[in-house]
């Protein structure tokens, strides 16, 4: 049923807009790091394209200074067979990985960043409207999807087209490539977080005319 209602909500709002593409370089294409900067680098895709400087670097930043942070842990419990609380764990420091995008801490880097021009749009929520302007001006968007590369995962991805039929994205794993899947697939793993960059001036028909045609590198198997 949700997939259906997203079909059909998107296809009413896009109508029957002439097919277009946001490009993005491959060498404007920020590869991932291992500390699962996926979001990060989905933002520095978008703010290479638009111009958004302050967010030159923030996926080399955050895995530099967020991947292993020093923090104090209490310790933990568990009941034991007599419905005893026990500590199993006592209080040590840890370090924890802090570097992955969640939306308070995108908002709290553009807030530190002065990044003002923007729309974040969280997890659960499935209001396709930031989709349509994402692709009615030319933007490209970042969307998280679940189950994806594989089942259990939760990745972030730039998206640069999507129709009623398609779904283009970029994937900052591996070499960076830009895949192809249907969009029946992208209802089925988007998590309904998105997050869109406005550029000083918004893309325009002249921008359209620029882009160069593209072919497919790699289709996501259905």
């Amino acid at each position: 049923m949700k997939k259906f209602f997203l079909s059909v909500l998107f296809a009413l709002l896009v109508g029957v807009a002439a097919f277009a593409e946001v490009d993005i370089p491959q060498e404007q294409r920020v590869h991932n790091f291992p500390s699962g900067c996926c979001v990060w680098c989905a933002l520095e895709d978008l703010a290479n394209i638009h111009g958004v400087t302050q967010l030159k670097g923030i996926a080399k930043y955050r895995h530099d200074n967020y991947s292993k942070v020093k923090t104090w842990v209490e310790g933990a419990y568990a009941i034991n067979q007599w419905g005893q609380w026990v500590q199993i764990e006592g209080p040590h420091w840890s370090y924890v990985n802090e570097a992955p995008g969640t939306p308070e801490r995108v908002l709290a880097e553009f807030k530190r960043l002065k990044v003002k021009h923007y729309w974040l749009q969280r997890h659960y929520n499935y209001d396709t409207a930031i989709l349509k302007e994402a692709v009615d001006k030319d933007l490209g968007c970042a969307v998280g999807l679940r189950d994806y590369p594989k089942i259990g995962d939760y990745h972030m991805v730039t998206l640069t087209h999507l129709d009623d039929n398609e779904f283009i994205f970029i994937e900052n794993r591996g070499k960076c490539s830009r895949y192809t899947a249907s969009r029946e697939w992208f209802d089925q793993h988007w998590t309904g977080y998105a997050i869109l960059l406005y550029p000083e001036r918004p893309a325009t028909s002249e921008y359209r005319e620029k882009v160069k045609p593209v072919v497919d590198e790699e289709r996501i198997k259905e």
